[in-house]
C-alpha cells in the first residue's frame, strides 16, 4: 500500500512538472527563503512553513523555488555540509530581539522534511516547484563559515600573496569539486522540477580569491612566470574559468540526467563590451549558452537608462534573446527589492508612475520579448503590496 502511494505521488510530480514547464506557459517564479519570514512565522513548524508558501503565492506566482541554504546555514539535513559547529543558543526565547531568530533556527532537524512538505503542497495546488541554491558558502563575508571548509582549511581560497580566506573552498582542488558535486546530488535527491543557481549571491567571492596553489601552478606551467597582480587579467580569468566552467557544466549534466531543469542567474549583465559577469565569475555566459549548458537564464539585473527606463529595458531584453544561444528559456526580473536601484521602485521613480504600473509594464515587456517568464526575488512577508499583486494578475 505504501509503495502504491509513493508511485502515485511520483506520478503526480511528473504530471505537474509537465504542466508547469510546458512550452509557451508564461511563468511567474517566486524565489523564497523561509529564513526571511522567520520573525513572523515559526518556520520550524509545518504550519509556519506553509504560511510562508501561502504568502509567496500572493503575486500570482505559478512556480516557487525554495532556498536550500544561505550563509552556510542549510535548510535541510545535509551530510556534505553539516550545521556550523559554533552555534547560537537553539532556544529561540534566548535570542535578543534585535538579532531575530535567524541563526537560532535548526531547519536541518525541525522534525519534518521541509522540501517534501513544500513540494507536495505545490503539487496539490498545481504550482511548479524547485530549488533556489546559491554560489555563496558564506553570506557576504560574515562569520558563518561553512563547516566543511572549516574542517578542510587546506582547500580554502587565497588572495594574491597567499592570504587565506575560508569563505570559500576553491574548485581548483579535485576534493572540493567532488564535495560540491555530492551536494548537487543531495539536491537532486529531493526531486525538484528545476534548480536555479544564483550567481549574485556569491558571498563576495571572485577570481581575486583564486590564487591557490593548483591555479598558480597551472599559470606558471602555461606562461612561465608568476601570476599577475591584476585578477581581472584575461589570462588569469581564463585559468580560473577552466575549473569553474567544468563545475557548472557538470552541475548541468547531472540535472539533465535526473530530468531536472538547470537555470542560472547573472546580475549586471551588459551588452557587448560589458565584462562584469566574466570578471566576477570567470564564466563566459554567451559561450556557455551557445553550447547549450543552460536550460534557462535569469537576467537578474542590467543597466537601465534613467531617461528611457522601459525603452532601454526592451532593447536589452532583445539583446539577451538574440544571444541566448541554445538556452530554451529566458527569465526577466520584476523585483521589489531595490538594492541595485533596478527594482520596480526605481522604474516608478524614473518613469513618474506607480509601482503597480511599473510592475505591469515590466510584465508586458517580458512577454513581448519572448521571455519564458518573470522572477520575483526572495518574496519576503508581504513584500509585494496589494496593488502590485493585482497588477501582476494578468
Amino acid at each position: 500500500m505504501k509503495d502504491a502511494m509513493l508511485i502515485a505521488r511520483d506520478a503526480a510530480l511528473v504530471c505537474t512538472a509537465g504542466l508547469c514547464l510546458s512550452v509557451g506557459a508564461f511563468e511567474k517564479i517566486a524565489l523564497i527563503d523561509s529564513l526571511d519570514d522567520s520573525n513572523k512565522w515559526d518556520v520550524e513548524t509545518k504550519e509556519g512553513t506553509l504560511q510562508v508558501l501561502e504568502d509567496a503565492l500572493r503575486p500570482h506566482s505559478t512556480c516557487v523555488l525554495w532556498r536550500d541554504k544561505g550563509a552556510s546555514i542549510m535548510r535541510y539535513p545535509c551530510a556534505e555540509e553539516p550545521y556550523p559547529e559554533s552555534e547560537f543558543p537553539i532556544d529561540k526565547r534566548r535570542v535578543p530581539p534585535k538579532i531575530g531568530v535567524y541563526w537560532a533556527l535548526r531547519l536541518d532537524r525541525c522534525g519534518f522534511d521541509v522540501f517534501r512538505l513544500v513540494f507536495d503542497e505545490c503539487v496539490r495546488r498545481g504550482v511548479g516547484q524547485g530549488i533556489h541554491t546559491t554560489w555563496e558558502e558564506n553570506h557576504w563575508s560574515n562569520p558563518f563559515m561553512a563547516t566543511w571548509n572549516m574542517r578542510h582549511p587546506e582547500f580554502c581560497c587565497r588572495a594574491k600573496g597567499g592570504t587565506p580566506w575560508q569563505g570559500h573552498a576553491s574548485l581548483a582542488y579535485p576534493e572540493v569539486m567532488a564535495h560540491k558535486l555530492r551536494m548537487v546530488d543531495e539536491r537532486l535527491a529531493m526531486k525538484p522540477q528545476r534548480i536555479f543557481l544564483d550567481m549574485w549571491r556569491n558571498g563576495d567571492w571572485s577570481p581575486r580569491l583564486e590564487f591557490v596553489p593548483p591555479a598558480c601552478e597551472r599559470w606558471r606551467a602555461r606562461y612561465g612566470c608568476e601570476p599577475p597582480d591584476n585578477a581581472k587579467d584575461d589570462r588569469w580569468l581564463g585559468v580560473v574559468s577552466e575549473y569553474v566552467t567544468s563545475y557548472v557544466k557538470e552541475f548541468s549534466r547531472r540535472c539533465r540526467k535526473a530530468g531536472v531543469e538547470f537555470v542560472i542567474g547573472f546580475p549586471r549583465m551588459e551588452k557587448e563590451g560589458g565584462r562584469y559577469v566574466w570578471e566576477t565569475y570567470a564564466l563566459d555566459w554567451r559561450a556557455l549558452a551557445a553550447e547549450g549548458v543552460f536550460d534557462g537564464i535569469w537576467v537578474m539585473s542590467f543597466p537601465i537608462d534613467p531617461k528611457r527606463p522601459f525603452e532601454s529595458t526592451e532593447e536589452f531584453y532583445a539583446y539577451v534573446m538574440a544571444n541566448r544561444g541554445r538556452a530554451g528559456k529566458v527569465y526577466f526580473p520584476v523585483n521589489n527589492y531595490n538594492y541595485r536601484k533596478e527594482g520596480i521602485v526605481t522604474y516608478a521613480q524614473y518613469a513618474g508612475c506607480t509601482k503597480a504600473e511599473a510592475a505591469r509594464r515590466l510584465l508586458q515587456i517580458a512577454r513581448k520579448a519572448g521571455g519564458a517568464g518573470v522572477v520575483y526575488e526572495c518574496v519576503d512577508c508581504h513584500l509585494y503590496d496589494k496593488e502590485v499583486c493585482d497588477a501582476l494578475a494578468d
